[in-house]
């Protein structure tokens, strides 16, 4: 049986509790979801060094064996923190909501994979030199 509403008040107010519902439902009206081998910053870190990486295993945020490349899934750069490339890496899904440098003299290459390859919200900074092959935005 389709909806019934007695009164106006009831047809304006049910698709706003809907609209509630689902903006919390739904993690406030972004999706973060991670998924196994996504990779996030917990503090300054380098492309050289697994010092500071995280990876999702699945369950949780673990100690990241290794740093990661385009060959794992989504990394993100968290606000407050930055990256810095130091060494040639290929990336892709690359999100950063703090800083990615990229060192003089060192190339970051972006593969074309699923999505956008880099989505940049705070800061890139430049000194190397970067070979695009996929899609990105800057926001």
């Amino acid at each position: 049986m389709p909806f019934y509403y007695k009164t106006t008040k009831q047809l304006l107010l049910s698709p706003l509790k809907l609209w509630a519902f689902l903006f919390f439902a739904l993690g406030m009206g972004t999706s973060f979801a991670q998924t196994t081998d996504d990779f996030r910053t917990n503090g300054a870190v380098t492309f050289a060094s697994t010092t500071n990486w995280q990876r999702y295993n699945g369950t949780a945020w673990v100690v990241a064996g290794s740093v990661p490349t385009s060959a794992n899934g989504a990394i993100t750069i968290r606000n407050g923190h930055t990256a810095t490339v130091d060494v040639g890496v290929t990336l892709d899904q690359v999100l950063v909501e703090g800083i990615l440098q990229i060192n003089t003299g060192i190339t970051l290459t972006l593969n074309d994979g699923t999505g956008d390859d880099l989505t940049v919200r705070r800061i890139l900074i430049t000194a190397g030199t970067g070979t695009v092959a996929g899609a990105g935005s800057f926001v």
